[in-house]
């Protein structure tokens, strides 16, 4: 492996058109997308309902409720990494295909649970699915476009995450007040069944896209990505931002439901239409101004995100406090945009900053430690948090103001980190074959 000479500063991304077929293929994938987020989200959108009185989940602490969050993202890392690996030795749609269907019926077995630890197996198996998914998409929709239009397209496949969760608390929300939240997981397991099967009748993008590809095996790609500054930076500032982003997702359902006293459907609707209108601005925005940025500033991906996570922590800490139930609302709404538009960006950095014979295992590998240091653990901390307030004498609302408003400090600690990032993004130099 050679070093080759950096590009300057201010070049253009190379320009190459499209693989055949992309259109449909992105069209697939971002579909996936949706359903896997909306399978993700419709938990947290009846867990209020879970707990009540003679429910499946009655009597069980806030963190053991959180629990339900970290063990599907546990095995959802974990697995992320090997599925990246194996999908340099197979054809991907196949992989794909297969996650979904798991995913799928481990979702709609969660309707079936008679108890806890059953729900527990559930969530475990959707994490499974979904690991054989989100690691190689990024990196298939990567071969299909050229570097000048990398971040726009990631962030239409990114505008799936806003919209499958905003549609999870909606369909949770409603399904569950309307005929039980057995049935919210029925409904929202069967199109991924179907939608698994179109993945199989789409063709196979090219790997690399046109790029010279060599397959290096497991070792030597695992030490280049130690070895790659832009890499780890952006690993790290998004755990941060994951550790927030995370727990706030699991929890704010249920938060408006017993502390602001907002009716199931009604916080669920409420929830998903801001998720869904902050997410369509700030993912849009996201891979508008990176890519644009990215014309005259190679760490333009990296700048921007830091900015966004920078101003959204104050939001973060914010939003709990806030006297009425209409501000928590806007104030979290703006918190949320700021986020959302770092996704397409990120997710294009680590792509450009990998070879193409390593990118699927790249993003496994930051699959596995944004959530190993992000949102497998926050849930729990954050309902930990609150059981430990009550138990020492605090309000309700004043325990879950405290554990919320905590959120804001890996925020702000994520775009310090990406910031300092930007000058390793303009002195990277990209190995060759």
């Amino acid at each position: 492996m050679t070093a080759a000479p950096e590009a300057p500063a201010s070049a253009a991304p190379a320009v190459r058109p499209a693989v055949r077929g992309a259109t449909a293929i992105l069209l697939s994938l971002t579909i996936l997308n949706l359903l896997n987020y909306i399978d993700r989200s419709v938990l947290s959108a009846v867990l209020a309902q879970m707990k009540k009185p003679g429910a499946i989940l009655a009597g069980h602490s806030e963190a053991q409720l959180g629990f339900l969050s970290s063990i599907f993202l546990i095995v959802y890392m974990v697995v992320s990494p090997l599925s990246g690996v194996l999908a340099t030795r197979m054809q991907r749609r196949r992989l794909v295909a297969a996650g979904v269907i798991i995913w799928s019926l481990a979702t709609m077995a969660t309707g079936l649970a008679r108890s806890y630890h059953e729900i527990i197996w559930a969530r475990a198996f959707i994490g499974f699915g979904e690991a054989g998914y989100a690691a190689i998409a990024p990196a298939m929709i990567t071969d299909l476009y050229g570097p000048d239009r990398r971040a726009r397209m990631l962030s239409v496949f990114y505008l799936a995450i806003p919209i499958g969760f905003a549609l999870g608390y909606v369909l949770g929300g409603n399904v569950g007040a309307a005929y039980g939240w057995r049935a919210a997981f029925f409904v929202a397991g069967v199109p991924g069944l179907v939608m698994a099967f179109v993945q199989l009748a789409l063709p196979e993008p090219p790997r690399g896209g046109g790029e010279v590809v060599t397959r290096i095996p497991l070792g030597p790609a695992l030490g280049s990505l130690t070895r790659n500054p832009p890499f780890l930076f952006n690993m790290f500032g998004q755990a941060l931002m994951t550790f927030a982003l995370g727990a706030a997702a699991y929890w704010m359902p249920k938060y408006l439901e017993e502390v602001r006293k907002i009716p199931q459907a009604k916080a669920g609707n409420l929830f998903g239409i801001s998720i869904v209108l902050a997410g369509l601005i700030g993912t849009g925005l996201g891979g508008w101004l990176g890519d644009a940025w990215l014309r005259r500033d190679k760490g333009a991906y990296f700048k921007l995100s830091g900015l966004c996570l920078c101003a959204a922590a104050p939001l973060f800490f914010a939003a709990p406090f806030m006297p009425t139930f209409h501000g928590v609302m806007l104030v979290g709404f703006l918190s949320q945009i700021f986020l959302f538009v770092s996704t397409g960006p990120l997710a294009a950095a680590i792509m450009d900053c990998s070879q193409p014979g390593i990118r699927e295992t790249a993003m496994g590998v930051n699959i596995l430690f944004i959530h190993l240091l992000g949102d497998a653990v926050s849930p729990t901390i954050v309902g930990w948090i609150v059981d430990t307030r009550m138990a020492a004498g605090s309000t309700l609302d004043g325990a879950w103001s405290v554990a919320l408003a905590s959120l804001a400090i890996p925020t702000l600690l994520g775009g310090v980190v990406l910031l300092l990032g930007v000058r390793a993004v303009r002195r990277f130099r990209p190995a060759t074959s």
